[in-house]
């Protein structure tokens, strides 16, 4: 094989692998650019609607000029030509055929949303909410979360883990709400989907919220009802800023919805507590107590 045929050679072998490298520095460049855009205006988002939340919330009065604020956004949905905005099923649908959106869509949503909540409204699915607790003692939060689902819905996306035979015939096709008897392989996904948990306040369930720093709300079994342990986790929870606590017999919808809502507008002030831990430590723990024992 002469010199040139070498060249040939090395050509071959390397001209695939460069444009591979090149194919992805373009996809990290694309993927670092993306990132940081998104990330930006999802700052710009959280900040401005913890302003306009505090807004609200320091002039009552506002809300009752929330009809104007609804005349106001369809007046700007008009202006930019969107007659027909579907929100979330606009996304969807546009993945699973050639329509495009249109790039006034997203600040169209953002205005109209901070708009909403300013004057004291409501601006559609703003996260996902997980109940779990399907044991026989449950029974009595699969009810209040039903109870409040039409309030729920109106805001939030719920999967029910409700528990053996505590499936609901009747709410199967209800939009925006799944039911589980039991979840396997799957919890891990729903956990890291969801925004705000519901659960009892066993040792288990109360050793994941932690560990996964989820925002949560504690209903623990009454002390008719258990030994009373679950009483005690769910004020040591609450004491440390981990969690609301919800006492089952005190529950009705209004209350239970509020508490969604005051928990999920909260909830990085959870997520913050929860880190702040040291119970996560186990490992660190116990080999500590070891050395200590040693020691001695």
């Amino acid at each position: 094989m002469n010199f040139k045929d070498h060249i040939e050679h090395l050509k071959t072998f390397f001209t695939p692998s460069v444009k591979n490298v090149i194919l992805l520095i373009r996809w990290l460049i694309t993927a670092v650019f993306t990132g940081l855009l998104v990330g930006a205006v999802g700052t710009l988002f959280y900040y401005a609607m913890s302003f306009v939340t505090g807004c609200r919330t320091a002039h009552p009065i506002l809300i009752y000029l929330l009809p104007f604020a609804g005349l106001l956004i369809i007046f700007l949905y008009r202006v930019s030509g969107q007659y027909n905005n579907t929100g979330t099923n606009l996304v969807l649908s546009s993945i699973q055929s050639d329509n495009h959106i249109s790039v006034k869509v997203a600040p169209l949503i953002l205005v109209s949303t901070l708009i909403t909540h300013l004057f004291g409204g409501s601006a559609g699915r703003e996260g996902a909410a997980l109940q779990i607790g399907g044991s026989l003692g449950a029974a009595n939060v699969n009810k209040a979360v039903r109870d409040a689902l039409p309030k729920l819905l109106e805001d939030f996306q719920v999967v029910h883990l409700c528990g053996k035979d505590k499936i609901d015939n009747l709410l199967l096709n209800t939009p925006g709400y799944k039911q589980f008897e039991y979840i396997k392989a799957e919890l891990k996904d729903i956990f890291a989907m969801a925004d705000v948990v519901i659960s009892r306040a066993g040792a288990n369930a109360i050793c994941e919220l932690l560990a996964l720093k989820k925002p949560n709300i504690l209903i623990p079994l009454p002390a008719a009802s258990s030994r009373g342990d679950q009483l005690l986790n769910a004020a040591s929870f609450e004491a440390q800023g981990y969690s609301i606590v919800l006492n089952e017999d005190d529950i009705t919808t209004n209350l239970l919805v509020d508490k969604v809502h005051e928990l999920y507008f909260n909830r990085q002030k959870y997520v913050e507590a929860i880190g702040r831990s040291h119970q996560m430590d186990a490992v660190k723990t116990i080999m500590d107590l070891i050395d200590h024992a040693v020691e001695k």
